[in-house]
């Protein structure tokens, strides 16, 4: 059976902060705090994931002192997708429940990217009533923003979480938003993700209100579609 998840990796992860806004991540001589914050990116995306935490850690205490509190976020944020690579979710739990405080308290549109990694982190340890709660956040921050593949990334993972969790009402409704968007967005895999969910999940069509059954030819592909 497929398992379908936000991302499997830093790389994955990272991948999703460029999307939704955070800065540049080349390397850079750690000369100051975006130095350290790029070269501990770096590190991660290599599997070095002590050195990385030590490089954002360096990176967090120049924030801190600068008073930069979206520095001190983002930086939060990083150390968080870590520990999750190196399955401390107690530890990535706290990183980006820091980093969303920051977030919510700049008002900053990041707070989409705490709310979906926390999400990850609930899922992985089995709270799947609060990895909902925290999709169900995003969603409502990304509803009508036009940006298509941030929305797709929430509604896909909200529609699996729901799923997990049982709540179908959530989960179908969702699913089919992220199959539309993939579509839209010409990624026929991850729509095909979110269809395949929706069989699983026994999600009524639109049209008729029966239970999405697998297509056997291309016409029934081109109706589910």
């Amino acid at each position: 059976m497929k398992k379908i998840t936000a991302w499997r990796t830093v790389g994955a992860a990272l991948a999703f902060v460029a999307l939704v806004g955070f800065s540049d991540m080349a390397i850079a001589e750690p000369t100051d705090a975006k130095g350290w914050s790029q070269l501990g990116t770096q590190q991660a995306k290599r599997g070095e994931s002590d050195a990385a935490i030590a490089s954002h850690q360096k990176a967090l205490k120049l924030y801190e002192a600068a008073g930069d509190k979206k520095g001190m976020a983002d930086e939060y944020s990083f150390l968080g997708l870590v520990y999750k690579d190196r399955s401390d979710l107690a530890r990535a739990e706290e990183m980006h429940t820091k980093a969303l405080k920051l977030y919510e308290e700049l008002r900053d549109g990041s707070m989409v990217a705490s709310y979906v990694f926390l999400s990850v982190v609930y899922k992985d340890r089995g709270d799947l009533a609060r990895a909902v709660e925290v999709l169900v956040k995003a969603e409502k921050l990304v509803e009508g923003s036009g940006k298509k593949e941030l929305m797709a990334t929430v509604y896909i993972s909200l529609g699996a979480a729901s799923k997990m969790k049982g709540d179908m009402a959530i989960a179908c409704p969702a699913l089919r938003k992220a199959r539309a968007l993939y579509a839209e967005l010409g990624e026929p895999q991850r729509g095909e993700e979110a269809a395949d969910l929706m069989r699983r999940a026994e999600c009524p069509t639109e049209s008729t209100g029966v239970a999405t059954a697998e297509p056997t030819d291309a016409e029934g592909w081109r109706q589910l579609g």
